[in-house]
């Protein structure tokens, strides 16, 4: 039943609560789909609470426990006396839960031996330490008793690996080559009895300390080390890993970021028998074994003389920078899965003699790791401008945000880490061999070129043995179709564009066939198994455009059209692209085709309007699909999409704290006319939030023209309405917005800011009445307030000069020309958000409800006496 009682007044009935357990399970009362499930422990109460809402999967579900409305429901539940308690998504109404799910067993923590000799802390005294790259709980940095430290503690999916790891760590205590153990991490465990659904705590280890060396410790960052630097480092890791082997430790996950650096010698860490990489290990390999290590330390070396990720589909660069012996240790070390070693130990004592002369070397140049670690630790205090810099390597942005900080010397490497080498860079070392050779094996991968134009289908396919492959339909360069069949689902992202695939459906042209496989070992042959009916074409039509309309269409693999990757652009069906030096947002569709064409369709209609950008252009897409019958490949030309200005990532009509109230109003007035205009052409906006409506130096411009709601608490998906209503309560919608500078919708309520003018107060409540506002047009609306904002109008002021004040504004806090026009740091790889350093605040607040003090909350209904329904009346 739903509630009726008001709440638990927080400010005079404070509750103190605890989480006990998070989880996500299927399905929730009243319909399908999964839910979020929370345990929680009351002071002063002995059994538990249960809360349970609908996983959204997103923010919502980390937010949620501090969160207002689950504060609500906790206090119903005691108010009521409840064990369960729901919270609708739509309404985030409150109910009874009467099918409590049983609550799961406490997770179990560390296995300790007796008489360890640790230290033991608890885990509510550490202080967290703001690390950029080490900010989950398993991994922290955190300071105890002025000491730096990295506490490592178990999760749910952690459990089995990490108890391997301290295990790893209690056997190789003693090694020179790992870092000591600091301490055991406790702490107070509450759990939930299924029986009385009793409270319960006990104690249990949930990690341990090791110490902190630095996050630009790691071994390899690029750009600083000669290559008798680097042998020395691959022998001393030889070294370091056979101790290890020595003592009962067998290494899974050698890569740059698990070897470290220090004044004390070399350390490796992340000791787990299990837990691997993909790339630095054969995914073959299923259980703890001698035989892991030798291929991972084959990888590493490659990957230290390379300065890039060392492997590509079953295969290993071997950088040509390499000498003699090192080259000859990879190949070994990588050939048909380590064959000719079985353990560190065997590979140590057959390479001794080639790597004697290293050693020698080394020792005559008095190249040591204490001294190697000293020029970094220089090198680095030398382009640092913080401690946070040269110890954390991360910076602040505008002193809110982090982001990623290199040195000078590393910054190449690590803009390239993932890029494929120039074949005078490296030799693409195939790791398993065949046992016989194969005509289609690379002999020169600098001869092969794309023989195929696109990519028709990728997808899973069973054949007769019941085994797993990836299947590609390509469109060659001829006028049958290849299908590729291979294994490597792993990889499945990046085969397509390896040398490897491109050889295999060469392979399929020159010998006239259509199937063709590619083996786990690299090996390509003809395969006649593929499946015998290619994907059917998707049923994707062209945007419709007028004969006579006259607006220039670019291919959209026009190389005149230069893409970017933004990131506020992603998850969206918006590229960013560069022509002609200009910047444009190209927007199309992968699902609903009705909604843009309706979109194009009102541009089209509202051309020359001086409240919305004007199309620039239209997209063309060149389609191909597979005859299922003969094979051959069709094509057809479609328009995919259009193009609009871009006006800036910061152009939003209100970003948060940059308007006083004045400047508000009239940015109201005039958002109110542009409807208007557009109403009068016919056009009726049923979407109006503050990312649709944009400030820019030429006016204030309405984009998202389409009717199909994407923000249903800011718009009315209530068919029965006419649009021109439905227009009228958006737009009362964005004055709230405007004013609250939060999300204005709470259910069927809208939050109306204390701060918001009286004449705004009454336009927002008559336009958010619903079925019963005395408004059913824009129009009816305009006629019936123009006369209370006369004043507002006559103002000196205008957008344009709005837009340039707040570009002036924005400028003095530090930002750069793409941080001020894109959002973030750069165009380039890696890019950072950047977000105005007076709008955080705001922006984090934006989904939270409002306190009582800031607004009040508006419940969508309008009686036809004219005056306002009493909330609490209607809520009873």
């Amino acid at each position: 039943m739903n509630v009726s009682e008001p709440p638990l007044d927080p400010s005079n009935a404070p509750i103190q609560f605890s989480i006990i357990t998070n989880t996500t399970t299927h399905g929730h009362p009243g319909g399908s789909g999964n839910r979020t499930t929370i345990w929680v422990a009351v002071d002063n109460r002995e059994t538990a609470i249960c809360v349970c809402a609908p996983s959204l999967h997103g923010f919502r579900d980390f937010w949620l426990p501090q969160s207002e409305i689950f504060y609500v429901a906790v206090s119903t539940a005691l108010h009521h006396g409840w064990t369960g308690v729901y919270i609708s998504s739509e309404e985030n109404a409150v109910s009874s839960l009467d099918m409590i799910p049983i609550p799961s067993n406490p997770a179990p923590g560390l296995s300790i031996p007796d008489n360890i000799g640790l230290p033991t802390y608890n885990a509510n005294t550490f202080a967290p330490r703001d690390a950029y790259r080490l900010r989950t709980r398993c991994v922290q940095v955190i300071e105890l008793d002025g000491q730096l430290l990295v506490s490592k503690q178990i999760s749910e999916d952690n459990i089995v690996a990490l108890q391997e790891e301290f295990d790893n760590y209690l056997r190789a205590q003693n090694s020179p080559y790992i870092l000591p153990l600091q301490g055991l991490i406790r702490e107070q465990q509450l759990y939930v009895e299924p029986e009385t659904m009793r409270v319960r705590s006990r104690e249990r280890i949930v990690g341990f300390l090791l110490p902190f060396v630095g996050i630009l410790s790691q071994w390899l960052l690029g750009g600083e080390w000669t290559v008798e630097e680097k042998e020395f480092l691959a022998i001393t890791l030889l070294d370091g890993v056979l101790d290890l082997e020595r003592r009962g430790v067998y290494l899974s996950d050698l890569k740059k970021g698990n070897i470290l650096l220090t004044p004390a010698g070399l350390k490796i860490i992340d000791l787990s028998s299990t837990a691997y990489t993909p790339g630095y290990i054969d995914r073959r390999i299923t259980e703890a074994s001698p035989r892991w290590t030798p291929y991972g330390l084959g990888r590493a070396f490659a990957e230290l003389f390379l300065e890039r990720h060392p492997s590509y589909q079953g295969a290993t660069f071997i950088p040509f920078s390499a000498t003699t012996p090192i080259k000859e240790v990879i190949k070994r070390c990588c050939t048909n899965f380590s064959d000719e070693f079985q353990s560190v130990e065997d590979l140590w004592e057959a390479t001794t003699s080639l790597l004697q002369p290293i050693r020698e070397r080394a020792h005559s140049k008095r190249i040591t790791i204490p001294r190697l670690c000293e020029a970094r630790l220089n090198r680095i205090e030398n382009d640092a401008s913080s401690w946070e810099e040269s110890h954390f390597g991360q910076t602040r942005v505008g002193n809110e945000e982090l982001s990623i900080w290199l040195p000078e010397f590393a910054r190449e490497s690590a803009r390239r880490w993932f890029v494929t080498p120039d074949y005078d860079e490296a030799e693409l070392w195939s790791d398993r061999k065949p046992t016989t050779p194969d005509p289609y094996e690379p002999r020169d991968i600098s001869m092969v070129k794309k023989p195929f134009h696109s990519i028709c289908w990728g997808n899973y396919h069973c054949n007769q043995s019941g085994d797993h492959l990836m299947i590609y339909w390509v469109v060659p360069c001829r006028e049958i179709a290849v299908c590729v069949c291979t294994p490597l689902d792993g990889y499945h992202a990046r085969l397509p564009e390896s040398d490897i695939f491109r050889l295999a459906v060469q392979a399929a042209v020159d010998g006239g066939f259509i199937g063709v496989f590619i083996a786990i070992d690299n090996t390509i042959s003809q395969y006649d198994a593929f499946p015998d009916t290619p994907p059917r074409p998707l049923n994707i039509v062209s945007l419709r455009v007028p004969n006579d309309i006259d607006i220039p269409i670019w291919d959209e693999d026009d190389p005149q059209l230069l893409y970017h990757d933004i990131l506020m652009f992603r998850d969206h069906d918006m590229q960013l692209v560069k022509l002609n030096d200009s910047y444009f947002v190209y927007k199309y569709t992968r699902g609903d085709l009705a909604s843009l064409q309706e979109e194009l369709d009102r541009y089209i209609q509202l051309r020359g309007s001086p409240h919305i950008l004007n199309l620039q252009g239209l997209v063309r897409v060149t389609e191909r699909h597979i005859d299922p019958k003969t094979f051959r490949v069709e094509s057809w030309s479609r328009i995919s999409g259009f193009l609009l200005p871009f006006t800036g990532a910061w152009s939003n009509w209100w970003i948060g704290g940059e308007w006083i109230i004045r400047n508000k109003e009239y940015l109201a007035v005039r958002l109110l006319e542009a409807v208007l205009a557009i109403e009068h052409s016919g056009v009726h906006l049923t979407e109006l939030s503050k990312d649709n409506i944009l400030l820019t130096s030429e006016g204030l411009k309405i984009i998202s023209l389409s009717s199909c709601s994407r923000h249903s608490a800011l718009s009315l998906d209530d068919t029965r309405l006419d649009p021109a209503a439905r227009t009228v309560f958006a737009l009362g919608k964005a004055f709230a917005e405007l004013f609250l500078e939060r999300h204005p919708s709470a259910g069927a309520h809208t939050y109306i800011a204390a701060s918001t003018p009286p004449v705004f107060v009454n336009i927002i409540k008559r336009c958010c009445a619903i079925r019963t506002s005395p408004y059913r047009s824009v129009e009816d609306l305009y006629n019936d307030i123009s006369d209370s904002l006369v004043e507002i109008r006559s103002r000196s002021m205008s957008i344009t000069g709005l837009a340039f004040y707040r570009e002036s504004f924005f400028g003095t806090q530090g930002a750069t020309n793409d941080e001020m026009q894109f959002g973030q740091t750069n165009l380039g790889p890696y890019p950072q958000p950047w977000i105005p350093p007076s709008t955080v605040e705001k922006r984090r607040m934006y989904w939270e409800p409002p306190e009582s003090h800031e607004a009040e909350l508006w419940i969508d209904v309008y009686e036809s006496d004219g005056q306002a329904s009493n909330p609490e009346e209607i809520r009873d």
